[in-house]
């Protein structure tokens, strides 16, 4: 999404800490949760509890002292983890995108899950849908130190690839495409945001309106939708109340008779 501009360059290292941290510990709270049931399970640890925390190829059998797929190429894993993520961040991108829905925010963590649930109902058989390189790496390397060992990293693709690598190398290339499939068909199809000062009005006559009742001019980024071209009438602008979403406000136009005119036909401005 930085690469698109709508996300900080500078904020990016502090997301990627923050999401391997908190992936981190996280599976060392479910391992303490859950620690005498693992244990009641399996006297030693294998992939078949290490799939709890990280993904996994397919089913996975032992062959020769090597723990490998019984069907899963690492060109098809790839191919896999980039469609989910590609799918995940077109989803995200349109429910954020104030410009596109309006989604309520109070909403957004709803539907962003739900995006991820279908995407994993869809696409999660052949490797348990990563489609992000913290959700995997950080708990394979949480395993890895709770006694699961190098099988963690080594288990291996059909033709004996490591598989660590394809859920933190697939996601990173997904993501880019989906973000540039919804701004290429979407983001770039939006009205251009100019600025937009909005005008004073001058006094009513004999209205008694003085400026100090009219609204002040402030810049705003603003996409014009209707724009008014009657030059025999005048504009009032109407304070807009600073707000992070995208909202309509009309300015009223209206002929120029003496006193306090009844509105005509409305202009609208989109705040950005």
């Amino acid at each position: 999404m930085a690469i698109w501009g709508k996300h900080p360059w500078q904020k990016v290292p502090v997301y990627i800490v923050a999401q391997y941290l908190g992936a981190f510990f996280a599976s060392a709270l479910v391992y303490g949760v859950y620690l005498n049931a693992l244990d009641g399970f399996e006297a030693e640890r294998s992939l078949a509890t290490a799939g709890i925390w990280a993904t996994y190829p397919g089913a996975i059998t032992a062959r020769n002292g090597t723990v490998i797929t019984d069907y899963l190429s690492s060109g098809n894993g790839l191919a896999d983890q980039v469609v989910g993520t590609m799918l995940l961040l077109v989803c995200v991108c349109a429910i954020t995108d104030t410009r596109n829905m309006e989604v309520p925010k109070g909403l957004v963590p709803l539907l962003v899950g739900l995006s991820v649930l279908n995407i994993g109902v869809c696409f999660g058989f052949n490797c348990g849908y990563a489609i992000n390189p913290a959700r995997d790496l950080a708990p394979r390397i949480f395993t890895l130190i709770a006694g699961w060992g190098s099988d963690t990293f080594s288990a291996a693709t059909i033709e004996g690839v490591a598989w660590w690598w394809v859920p933190v190398v697939g996601p990173h290339i997904g993501a880019v495409l989906g973000v540039t499939i919804y701004e290429v068909f979407v983001g770039l199809h939006h009205p251009e945001a100019k600025d937009f000062t909005l005008p004073q009005v001058a006094p009513y006559p004999d209205s008694g309106t003085t400026k100090k009742h009219l609204a002040p001019r402030r810049k705003v980024t603003a996409a014009a939708h209707f724009p008014c071209r009657d030059k025999n009438t005048f504009t009032l602008a109407l304070p807009i109340r600073p707000s992070g979403r995208s909202q309509l406000f009309p300015l009223l136009t209206a002929a120029h008779p003496a006193g306090f005119p009844a509105p005509a036909s409305h202009c609208y401005l989109e705040t950005l």
